[in-house]
């Protein structure tokens, strides 16, 4: 389902604003990545995994020493309405986010997995989660929050009924906010602008 939400994302932005060929080497990179997880034999998955974990992690690494060093090439690190914000090797903080908070998780699940190396996984968490708080990204610690909140959900059944009821007033929340006018605190992220733009 991820993947046609995501070829679908690519064929609808590009054919019919006018980038017709875009979406077909973006759509290829994503269907590349997906077809050799779900073909690949369970060594292949994990080996490309680790790999996929250990490019986010220097992804994460390079953009933290950008950011220290001041280095604003490649647009490692911009500055949004005056704040600095680390995009690193991605170029863009929200993707920068997405990635570096998945390099959190895998740390997580690794350090479980092998507990003889759990001090490098511990590192490598850190060096994530500072890259990650750097983004500053609204967005990504959204969906960090939401992807702990639903693996919580998954694995234990005791938390459902927290978790149920803190979406329950979430929600509430939400409805107070554009019953009583106050809108304009959401649309401060660029999330809000996006969702306006595609309404439009």
């Amino acid at each position: 389902i991820g993947v046609l939400f995501l070829v679908a994302g690519f064929v609808i932005s590009d054919v019919f604003i006018g980038h017709s060929t875009n979406f077909l080497y973006e759509g290829l990179k994503v269907a590349l990545l997906f077809i050799g997880i779900s073909v690949s034999n369970l060594e292949d998955k994990k080996a490309l995994i680790g790999g996929f974990y250990i490019g986010i992690s220097i992804a994460s690494a390079i953009g933290i020493i950008a950011y220290i060093l001041g280095f604003d090439v490649h647009e490692l690190v911009n500055s949004i309405d005056g704040t600095r914000v680390l995009q690193g090797a991605f170029g863009y903080a929200n993707t920068m986010a997405l990635f570096s908070g998945i390099g959190i998780i895998l740390s997580l699940y690794y350090r479980s997995l092998n507990k003889d190396y759990k001090f490098i996984y511990e590192c490598i968490f850190l060096i994530n989660a500072i890259a990650f708080i750097m983004t500053k990204s609204l967005f990504g610690f959204v969906c960090l929050g939401i992807a702990i909140v639903f693996a919580l959900y998954i694995k234990s059944k005791a938390s459902r009924k927290y978790i149920l009821i803190s979406t329950g007033v979430v929600a509430i929340v939400l409805l107070g906010i554009f019953l009583t006018g106050n809108e304009e605190i959401l649309l401060r992220s660029t999330v809000a602008s996006r969702l306006i733009y595609w309404h439009d």
